[in-house]
């Protein structure tokens, strides 16, 4: 399995998602993810992310929506 390199919609999110959710703010990580999403961003790279944020914030039903969207990217 090949790997490429993330865009820079993804990076820039996972960062601003990061930054966010270390500071406490997991619900503000999430909405970062979300858009990312909407905007084009890397769907396994966003979903696995958004899949721990979830879990984070006790969402286990979303959590599990995006870590299994993330296995089929």
């Amino acid at each position: 399995m090949a790997t490429s390199p993330i865009n820079d919609v993804t990076a820039v999110a996972i960062r601003q998602a990061l930054a966010a959710a270390s500071a406490g703010r997991l619900a503000d990580a999430c909405a970062v993810g979300e858009r990312a999403l909407v905007q084009g961003g890397d769907v396994a790279a966003l979903n696995a992310m958004l899949g721990m944020l979830r879990s984070k914030a006790g969402d286990h039903a979303r959590a599990l929506e995006h870590l299994r969207a993330a296995n089929k990217a």
